[in-house]
Order: structure tokens, then C-alpha cells, then sequence
């Protein structure tokens, strides 16, 4: 070593009729019969250098090496905390459950568990309907499935995901510096894809575990058309597991279940519990040329909880009854229109319903409420490239948002009903440029919203 004077182990020397490496000491050593020979002298890390053989003799010579110095190019790192997260350049997180490693403490891949690894995004009472974006709250952030806006995000009431990660392929999380198409809140943005491309053969898997069992298909019915099913059910009426009464437990703390079964006259009172959930998804793809393609997406998600309680000492008993679900649909049609330029067109319903009866065994009283959200809306988004590094992205959003409230009391008589409709236009703008070797990352972006009502 030239810089350290210390001998080269296991260096490699190559003629054109031998080969040799050195000892512990950096000695080497060749027959008088190779003089006339140029030797090539290689180690890692220091630059290779030639000598010429006749040149070695008895006294040993001393031969250094330089240090070989070699510059980077960028480095890019693919993983973000495990395999399948990555951060984008315009500051975006995006996940990729196709090549997904798990996190610590995670036994699936639970698409609203994972975005909380991610820094900035937290939930405070560790449930994923309660998403807490740079400190926004859950109703500030924007949920979008296949870009229709969802109301509701969790099975088990909140412990759960209710996106399926085997056919959810693609998650981007916005926290900050949001594209402006992505305008409807204002903490965050969680933007989930499913597959959008035909399968070429077909794709399916079953699944099993203590509180649930899934299944999934990808099916390829020609090569223009193909469906994507999959579905989720609780296995509580079939199996009750440990896993699934800890579940119970943590969600229904502090509750009216749970309360009379602390109760110290709960002797009085037997009480049961029935809960289940389940979620069904499709989606439907068309191809009808390599410029002009069409989606069809449906999901519908429910939780029930039954309630019951019984008055040992004559036997009456009353059931108070908890149901929440969500049901979405959309069509889509992507046309590329040149090379250049493309749009897509969207037309989406997304529906709402959380509806809860509370009967009291001691009275009469029977208290009903209901809280329903109806939105409407069509999409449409075109992308123009002005380069092949920089585009501009314009479109028009209208959306109409229906909200009706429902409370009922028996005894005393009381009922009271509120319904509401807002309806937006909204038009927006982006570019985005990149400068200086694509070290330089540049959008700027417009939205306008006109609330008709307002």
C-alpha cells in the first residue's frame, strides 16, 4: 500500500503464461523462465498496474500500489423502511403492495397500518379511522379509491383496513405540496389504485387468519376484457378466537356492551354480542385499442353489531342494533388522443349510511339515529406533455354532496331531521417542470372552487 506501507495479501498477478498471488507479507513469487513477460498487478480498490518481469529479482523489489479513486453517481435509495415504499421526487410517498416486505408488528399488509411507519402521519388512539396527517384530523384528509372519494375506511370500527391489499397494488400519500386536482382536504391526501392493467393469465388466492378470511381474483377473459373480484368476511360465528375477543375488547371499551358487563348489577342482566363484518370489490376492464381503454369499479363495505340484553328476573329482553357500510361505484374512459396528449373522463356515486338503535331494557325508551352522506360527480383530467420532462395538467371537477341527519326518541316523543346539499365546480391547473439534470423539481399549481350555495 502506497500510502501506508503496509503488504497487500492475496493480490492477483497475471502474465500471459502464469498466475500468482501474494502471502500474508505481499510476497510473490515466479520462474526465471517467464523474464520476458508483462505482468498485470490487481487488487480491489487500488489501480492495477504492469511491470515488467525481468525486473523482479533476489533482492525482492518493493512494488506500491496507489489507491484507486473513483467518483459516485447520484445514489438512489429504492426502500423506504422495508421493501416497496419509496419517496418521489415531488415529495410524495408511494407504496407498492405488489413487492411488499412487512413492517414491525405487522402480520398483513394493512394499507392504512403502513402509512402510519410513515413520518407525519400518526393516529392518536392507534386506530386507521383516525388518520392524523401533520396534525390534521381524520375528516381533513382526502381518501380516494381508484379516485372516488371514500367516507368511510376501516372494518372494526376503525381497527381494520377495509381496502383489500391483495388487489389495492398502488398507495401514494400527499402530506404536503398537493397536486391541486387533489383539493378536498386540507390535511392530507391518501390516493389508493387498484391493478389497471389485464391480466395476462389468471391470478387468485385464498386466505385465513383469526379474525377474517379473504379471497381474490384477477381473471383474464380475453385479452381485450378482464375482471378483478375479491372479497373479506369476519369469522367470529364460525371461529372465536382469542385474537378476535382482544378486538372486541379494544373497540368496545368504555361502551354501553362493556359497561354492563362491569356493572356491579350486571347479576341481573345477561348480555350477548354479535358482530361481523365483510367487503366485496370489482372491477371491470375493457381495451378496445391501445389508445382507448374503459374501467368499471364497484366496493361495498359493512359492519354490523347486534346487542342484546336480558332481564333474568322476567325474561324480557331488547336488542340495540349498530350497522355502518359504505357503497361506491365509477366508470371511467382513458383516451389517448396523440403521443402528447391524453384525458380521462370520470363519473362516480359514493354512498354512506351509519344507522344505530339503542332500546334500554329498564324502560321503554328507544332511541334511533341515522347519519347518511350521497355524493355525486364526474371528473375530467387532461395531460398535455411539452416535453419529455415537463407537463401541464388541467381539469374540471364538479361534485354534488348530499348529508342527511335522522334522530328519533319514543318516550319522551321527540324526532328531529336535517338534510342538506352543497354542489362545487372546481377547475384546476398544474405544471411541472424539471431544471439543472433533473436535480431541480418545480410545480405550480391552481385550483378555484365555486360553492353554488355559498
Amino acid at each position: 500500500n502506497a500510502l501506508t506501507n503496509e503488504p497487500l495479501s492475496e493480490a492477483t498477478i497475471i502474465g500471459s503464461k502464469m498466475t500468482a498471488t501474494t502471502n500474508d507479507d505481499g510476497i510473490f513469487s515466479v520462474s526465471k523462465n517467464d523474464n520476458s513477460e508483462i505482468l498485470s498487478i490487481l487488487f480491489m480498490g487500488f489501480e492495477t498496474i504492469q511491470i515488467a518481469s525481468e525486473r523482479l529479482t533476489k533482492d525482492c523489489l518493493k512494488i506500491y500500489l496507489q489507491p484507486a479513486i473513483s467518483e459516485l453517481d447520484e445514489v438512489i435509495l429504492k426502500k423506504y423502511f422495508t421493501t416497496g415504499i419509496s419517496k418521489k421526487t415531488d415529495g410524495t410517498f408511494v407504496i407498492n403492495t405488489t413487492d411488499f416486505g412487512l413492517l414491525p408488528g405487522q402480520v398483513n399488509g394493512d394499507i392504512l397500518q403502513i402509512t402510519q411507519a410513515l413520518p407525519g402521519v400518526e393516529s392518536v388512539d392507534e386506530t386507521i379511522s383516525n388518520i392524523n396527517i401533520r396534525g390534521g384530523t381524520q375528516d381533513e384528509n382526502n381518501i380516494l379509491w381508484d379516485d372516488i372519494k371514500m367516507y368511510q375506511s376501516g372494518h372494526f370500527f376503525g381497527l381494520i383496513s377495509a381496502f383489500n391489499p391483495d388487489l389495492t397494488k398502488k398507495v401514494k400519500v400527499y402530506k404536503n405540496g398537493t397536486n391541486p386536482r387533489f383539493g378536498e382536504g386540507v390535511s392530507g391526501v391518501i390516493d389508493m389504485h387498484s391493478e389497471n392493467r389485464i391480466p395476462n393469465s389468471f391470478i387468485g388466492g385464498a386466505g385465513f387468519d383469526l379474525i377474517n378470511a379473504n379471497v381474490f381474483a384477477e381473471v383474464p377473459v380475453s385479452k381485450s376484457f378482464g375482471l378483478q373480484v375479491s372479497g373479506r368476511r369476519s369469522v367470529d360465528d364460525v371461529l372465536m378466537s382469542p385474537v378476535f375477543s382482544i378486538y372486541e375488547d379494544r373497540i368496545f371499551q368504555d361502551t354501553e356492551i362493556t359497561a354492563t358487563e362491569n356493572n356491579v348489577s350486571s347479576a341481573e342482566i345477561n348480555s350477548t354480542n354479535d358482530f361481523k363484518f365483510y367487503d366485496f370489490s370489482a372491477k371491470a376492464l375493457l381495451d378496445l385499442s391501445a389508445q382507448t381503454s374503459f374501467r368499471a369499479n364497484f366496493l361495498t363495505i359493512q359492519n354490523d353489531l347486534e346487542f342484546t340484553e336480558t332481564l333474568l328476573s322476567s325474561s324480557n329482553s331488547e336488542t340495540s342494533s349498530l350497522k355502518q357500510g359504505s357503497t361506491i361505484g365509477g366508470f371511467s374512459w382513458q383516451q389517448n388522443w396523440t403521443p402528447k396528449f391524453k384525458t380521462n373522463l370520470l363519473g362516480y356515486g359514493s354512498y354512506y349510511r351509519l344507522s344505530s338503535v339503542s332500546e334500554q331494557v329498564f324502560t321503554t325508551q328507544k332511541l334511533t339515529q341515522e347519519n347518511e352522506v350521497l355524493e355525486i360527480g364526474i371528473k375530467l383530467d387532461g395531460t398535455l406533455l411539452l416535453s419529455k420532462k415537463n407537463e401541464l395538467q388541467i381539469g374540471y371537477h364538479f361534485s354534488e354532496t348530499g348529508i342527511s341527519n335522522t334522530q328519533d326518541i319514543n318516550t319522551p316523543r321527540f324526532r328531529s331531521f336535517q338534510k342538506d346539499v352543497l354542489r362545487v365546480h372546481i377547475a384546476y391547473g398544474n405544471i411541472s417542470l424539471k431544471a439543472y439534470e433533473d436535480k431541480t423539481n418545480l410545480n405550480f399549481g391552481l385550483r378555484t372552487n365555486y360553492f353554488t350555495k355559498f
